[in-house]
């Protein structure tokens, strides 16, 4: 779950950075405003088709999002 959790955080900063709301995610995805929504907060789990498809939205590489991820992931670890 902490990779679903940085996903969900990593997408709604790249929205919010580009002044998106997450009502964008139901146009990429082909989703409800529900789901779009709960994909933001993390309790939905992303599938990597539709990390795929956002970071295509975005316009945001998917390596540029993977590594973003990564760093998220890493700041959350115990030293």
């Amino acid at each position: 779950m902490i990779l679903n959790t940085a996903v969900a955080r990593e997408v709604s900063a790249e929205l919010a950075r580009q002044e998106l709301k997450p009502k964008a995610l139901t146009f990429w995805l082909g989703i409800g405003d529900k789901k779009a929504a709960a994909l933001c907060k993390g309790s939905a789990v992303w599938t990597m088709a539709e990390f795929e498809e956002v970071a295509e939205g975005l316009r945001v590489s998917l390596v540029d999002m993977l590594a973003r991820c990564s760093a998220r992931i890493g700041e959350q670890k115990p030293n």
